[in-house]
């Protein structure tokens, strides 16, 4: 025999605005939000004198090396270009000093060998030369960084050149390190 089931009334009640009264707003005096308050223009002296008034002639601090090693971005180091920009530098002025610099290293410097091997001498010559062709620019850094960097990244990239331009022109060696094409030659004159 089948379930008798109830039936089921579900109640509906009116929405409660029709049933209530709301007062009369209160006028207000004025905006009460502050964003809508339009205050009197106040003239505060400032506390940092703007860069307008420095003196030209004074000298400037010397900007840090920043942390890490130029080119090794992944490792914690830093781009030169990049850094350089951020205070101020536009890209063509990086790509003049960069073209001056690649000059004054080919002119003055073993190409062959990096930074570190060249000597002291033709170091601080390239360094008065990239400072007078460029004061403005390359004697504001701190110990001649930039300068050192610059010329880093150069002899880097010109002195693995080098090598790999050696190792193609040198004769492959074989096991023994001997020349494989003399160890050929024998052969040929030991067969006739």
């Amino acid at each position: 025999m089948p379930k008798e089931t109830s039936r089921r009334i579900q109640r509906h009640f009116a929405p409660l605005t029709t049933r209530s009264t709301f007062r009369p707003e209160i006028k207000s005096r004025g905006p009460l939000h502050s964003s809508r308050v339009v205050y009197p223009l106040v003239e505060v002296p400032a506390l940092i004198p703007p860069e307008d008034n420095k003196d030209p002639t004074a000298p400037k601090e010397p900007v840090p090396k920043p942390s890490g090693e130029v080119g090794r971005i992944k490792r914690n180091g830093y781009n030169l270009k990049t850094f350089l920009c951020n205070i101020g530098w536009t890209a063509d002025e990086y790509n003049d000093v960069q073209k001056c610099m690649r000059e004054l290293a080919k002119a003055h410097l073993n190409t062959d060998e990096i930074l570190t091997k060249q000597s002291k001498k033709a170091l601080s010559k390239v360094n008065d030369l990239a400072k007078k062709a460029y004061p403005d620019k390359l004697t504001n850094f701190e110990n001649d960084w930039a300068i050192d960097d610059f010329l880093g990244s150069i002899l880097k990239n010109s002195s693995s050149r080098a090598k790999r331009r050696s190792h193609k022109s040198s004769p492959e060696k074989n096991g023994n390190g001997e020349d494989d094409r003399s160890s050929d030659e024998d052969e040929e004159t030991e067969e006739s």
